[in-house]
């Protein structure tokens, strides 16, 4: 939620999309007891003020398949997408808990295609550069239209502070 001002007793001016990207930031920051906040340019609408739990910078993208494999074993499956999403996306978060999972991007609606995708942020992963990774996870429901099998997962680095050449998280 975009913001008149910095703090979430201001009104409301706009909202965006969970994958909304290149978003300028105006270099003005405001730090409160319990958060920061910086104004943005929203693509509708006028200057506002978002709170930096919500947004990130969006560094390079891997494909962590392999990673996932050995994490939560093969094959992978669930008779529900969404489901099988979250359960990856869980094992991306911090050993010492307080982070969180959202769901951004759900499936295409009534897709014909082979592959299903669904989309989660895993935010609070532990590491002081790396806010959270956005995981996109591909996978196939078999012919009877039961469980999902994963085939591939991406993983986006969500930076905090800031990005270098390589799309890594500084």
């Amino acid at each position: 939620m975009v913001r008149t001002g910095p703090g979430s007793g201001y009104d409301p001016v706009a909202s965006l999309e969970p994958t909304a990207t290149e978003i300028p930031v105006t270099g003005a920051a405001w730090l409160l007891p319990t958060a920061i906040w910086y104004e943005i340019i929203p693509p509708v609408g006028e200057p506002g003020w978002v709170n930096d739990s919500y947004i990130g910078l969006m560094g390079s993208t891997d494909d962590v398949t392999t990673l996932v494999h050995r994490m939560l074993g093969t094959p992978l499956a669930d008779d529900d997408l969404l489901a099988l999403g979250a359960t990856i996306a869980n094992a991306f978060l911090s050993d010492e808990g307080g982070g969180w999972i959202a769901l951004v991007e759900l499936p295409e609606p009534g897709s014909t295609t082979a592959v299903s995708s669904v989309t989660y942020d895993a935010i609070g992963v532990g590491d002081d550069s790396i806010k959270g990774y956005r995981l996109v996870v591909h996978a196939t429901q078999d012919v009877a239209g039961g469980s999902y099998l994963m085939r591939s997962v991406e993983q986006t680095l969500v930076c905090l502070r800031g990005i270098d050449a390589e799309g890594f998280c500084v």
